[in-house]
């Protein structure tokens, strides 16, 4: 599906060295895509970004901020990009696998929030002197692993 739509960003999670090899293969993804993994996973499996090498422009290196708390390994990795051009108007995008299974909610909640204190803080650091010239948006998105409730509490507690 990734290579007949083509799209510009692919948010992959649970992605091991072999698979990463695999995408990065000029005949299957590699040709088009630049494929963005964290330096350094603490598991044997990590997000991973794809961004189409025509319509994504990597802005500066991405950025892995692994939650300290988890069982799993598990992070956040953020890349600043333009799309198609749009030079005035910065995206970062962070890819995040957030703690799995129902015993987990309480760490969950935790890099929920976590994520998205990181992804308003990434998205107000552009209210420095160039504001006025380049417009930010973020999005986090990927396998929260979540249920309602924890995104609804994960938000109020993200506000404080």
């Amino acid at each position: 599906q990734i290579s007949r739509l083509q799209p510009a960003v692919v948010l992959l999670q649970e992605i091991i060295p072999p698979q990463l090899e695999l995408l990065a293969a000029p005949q299957t993804l590699g040709q088009h895509y630049q494929i963005v993994a964290p330096d350094n996973p603490r598991q044997p499996y990590y997000c991973a970004t794809l961004l189409h090498k025509r319509h994504a422009k990597l802005l500066g290196p991405p950025r892995t901020f692994h939650f300290s708390t988890s069982q799993m390994g598990r992070h956040l990795l953020t890349v600043d990009v333009v799309i198609d051009g749009l030079e005035r108007a910065v995206m970062s995008v962070s890819n995040v696998h957030a703690e799995s299974t129902k015993s987990e909610k309480a760490e969950r909640v935790k890099q929920l929030t976590e994520a998205m204190v990181t992804i308003a803080d990434t998205a107000a650091s552009s209210s420095g002197s160039d504001a006025a010239a380049v417009s930010r948006s973020a999005c986090v998105a990927g396998d929260l692993n979540a249920r309602d409730d924890e995104i609804t509490t994960a938000r109020n507690r993200g506000k404080t």
